[in-house]
């Protein structure tokens, strides 16, 4: 369906795209599990494929968004997860390929659930809350230019 609607889009821009891209691994105590239960899943194949799976969506998703968000425009990136695999390297991955956007420091939000690169980061432990990730995203003005030469 996401993609149904994004492809709907490409000939139209958007100033802000919010993605809460899907992430339930079972890697996490938010699931119920706990103690020996954890450290089971971690290490069963099959979580360790379904993660595989959800990063590979990830990627689809945001490449998605790539086209739809115009100069200037924000894209958020969000999950529900705090595996690096679905967060920081994903945001990583996608900064390398697309030079068109840049990562923005979160704001308006306490600053300890920020790190040092500006993603924003609630760890159950600190919080209270629910583990979750985001980060912000912006698209350099005049950077359809540099989409159309890459």
């Amino acid at each position: 369906m996401a993609k149904s609607f994004l492809l709907g889009l490409r000939s139209e821009r958007i100033q802000f795209a919010l993605v809460r891209a899907g992430c339930d691994t079972g890697l996490r105590d938010s699931n119920g599990l706990t103690g020996r239960d954890v450290a089971r899943v971690q290490s069963s194949t099959a979580v360790l494929e379904r993660l595989k799976e959800l990063v590979a969506l990830q990627e689809r998703i945001l490449e998605a968004c790539t086209s739809v968000v115009s100069s200037g425009g924000c894209l958020v990136y969000s999950t529900c997860s705090l595996e690096p695999e679905e967060n920081e390297d994903r945001i990583s991955a996608f900064l390398e390929r697309h030079p068109e956007f840049e990562l923005e420091s979160s704001s308006g939000v306490s600053e300890s659930y920020v790190d040092e690169r500006g993603q924003l980061y609630v760890l159950p432990q600190d919080s209270g809350f629910d583990g979750a990730f985001a980060a912000r995203l912006r698209k350099r003005s005049g950077s359809e230019r540099l989409e159309r030469q890459g």
